[in-house]
């Protein structure tokens, strides 16, 4: 009974033992990694695919459907989005519009269904392992027929991005700049880890503050990926002060995935429109690119568009500028087309911000409106005292040019002028009509020995009136962005 008992829990010992060879710790994982970086520093293997190498224009609904890209009032058929066979790409450029699908016509097709049900009919239609497309050719516009065939290839690796942001902060104008704290997230699949994940708890892995020089970040392959507009950090001299990865596997189809958040503090460029300045809305855009083409990456928008949605809400509604209201988000994919006809995968993020008119309206605008009126009061005073009316006149069309002076400290020297430039010029021609009306009205006066000449009686309740509607009309007719009516209610 004991020798049973023995041999039992020697049982026990090797087996737990066993067991414990089997499973791995995350820092067993980091130091796997770091040991054979010959095998993690290449990208992964693709997967394969049958299919006809293309996808064309369309979104996923709030049920998971995809809906294609048609407008009955403008489109004859769905356009061709990417090119991810280049065998396929012999045949098909992108934005050639589909017109048929083996004789079946895309424009009855949505005109006798839903867009939902015509989605669907399409999808059954592209099950085929041939088909024949009636296709106009983005270029020159012919129409031409084609048969396809599906083909076995090595579908593009699909690289899910994101770009959130925590603060714009330094905004400047004059030098078309402007600072954020921002982390933008890639995720891809990569089975490589499948294996070691299996014998981690939970079957996954965090790693925090990762550095760019550490030697673990610099033994994983990632997408290249780069920030176009970013023209220098802000308190590093690496890519992003530090970066956290994600590595996991997803149990609906068992498969490895890794996730990079990067975290920095950078200076961003753009090229501002200032031609509606100070009633001026501007976009803050950040934008990131890869230079493989689009059979080798793909980008595709973050999956969970609830959480992306709500952190914009956030955004909007608790970042606040002083100069600056943030009023939209939007963010999308596209692709920039290279002279040798390849694609490469583009991702925007966009905000939409108004300026906050009321210290140019309170400090620039009134006090100018103010100026010329009190330069145009001249007209009562008695037509010959020539040097009292003079003087006005004089030091209010100086004050104009100590304004110019003023707006122009906040400005770049544009080669077009700006709504405020258009203000201050008219203020600039209404009080050099002053000045020449008060000259003819002492002439006028002292040659018949009036105190006040009929120029004297118009031009006091005349000019200022006139002064103002020009100075609307030149608002209005600047303002391409928004209505008179929005233009109101921003001062509500």
């Amino acid at each position: 009974m004991r020798l049973i008992t023995f041999l039992y829990c020697v049982f026990l010992l090797i087996s737990s033992s066993f067991s414990y060879a089997e499973e791995m710790s995350c820092n067993d994982l980091k130091n796997l990694l770091i040991e054979n970086n010959s095998e993690f520093m290449f990208p992964p293997e693709k997967d394969e695919a049958y299919d006809y190498g293309f996808t064309l224009w369309g979104e996923y609904n709030e049920d998971g459907n995809f809906i294609y890209d048609f407008d009955s009032s403008l489109s004859e058929g769905i356009y061709i989005e990417k090119i991810l066979n280049e065998n396929v790409n012999e045949n098909f450029d992108r934005d050639d519009i589909i017109l048929t699908i083996d004789n079946i016509s895309i424009v009855d097709l949505f005109a006798d269904l839903s867009p939902e049900e015509a989605s669907l009919e399409i999808d059954t239609l592209f099950e085929k392992d041939n088909l024949l497309l009636e296709v106009k050719k983005e270029e020159s516009e012919e129409i031409v027929s084609i048969e396809i065939f599906k083909q076995i290839y090595d579908s593009p690796l699909t690289v899910w991005i994101d770009l959130s942001l925590d603060d714009i902060t330094f905004i400047n104008v004059k030098n078309n700049t402007y600072n954020a704290k921002y982390n933008y997230s890639a995720e891809w699949k990569d089975d490589r880890f499948s294996t070691y994940l299996k014998k981690i708890k939970d079957q996954q892995c965090h790693f925090k503050r990762v550095n760019e020089n550490d030697i673990f970040y610099k033994s994983l392959w990632q997408p290249e990926i780069i920030e176009e507009n970013k023209i220098d950090n802000i308190d590093t001299f690496d890519s992003f002060q530090y970066v956290d990865i994600y590595i996991y596997i997803y149990d609906e189809d068992e498969t490895a995935y890794i996730l990079m958040n990067k975290y920095n503090n950078a200076v961003f460029n753009t090229v501002f429109n200032l031609k509606e300045f100070p009633f001026d809305n501007q976009i803050f855009g950040f934008y990131l690119y890869t230079p493989e083409i689009n059979s080798e990456i793909i980008f595709e928008k973050w999956y969970d568009q609830q959480n992306v949605q709500a952190g914009w809400d956030y955004f909007l509604l608790n970042i606040k500028h002083p100069e600056w209201n943030f009023k939209n988000i939007d963010s999308g994919i596209y692709q920039h087309f290279y002279v040798d006809e390849t694609f490469y995968d583009n991702y925007y993020l966009e905000v939409v911000a108004e300026r906050n008119i009321s210290y140019y309206f309170t400090k620039v605008i009134i006090p100018i409106f103010i100026i010329l009126i009190i330069c145009w009061s001249v007209f009562w005073v008695s037509g010959i005292q020539l040097e009292s009316r003079l003087t006005v006149t004089s030091v209010s069309f100086l004050a104009l040019i100590a304004y110019n002076y003023v707006v122009e400290d906040d400005l770049p020297k544009l080669g077009y002028n700006t709504i405020l430039d258009y203000i201050i010029l008219c203020s600039y021609v209404f009080a050099g009509m002053a000045t020449i009306l008060t000259i003819y009205s002492y002439s006028n006066c002292k040659k018949n020995g009036y105190d006040f000449c009929n120029v004297d009686y118009l031009a006091r309740y005349l000019g200022p009136i006139v002064y103002l509607i020009t100075n609307l009309l030149l608002i209005s007719y600047g303002l391409h962005s928004m209505t008179a009516g929005q233009l109101l209610g921003r001062f509500l």
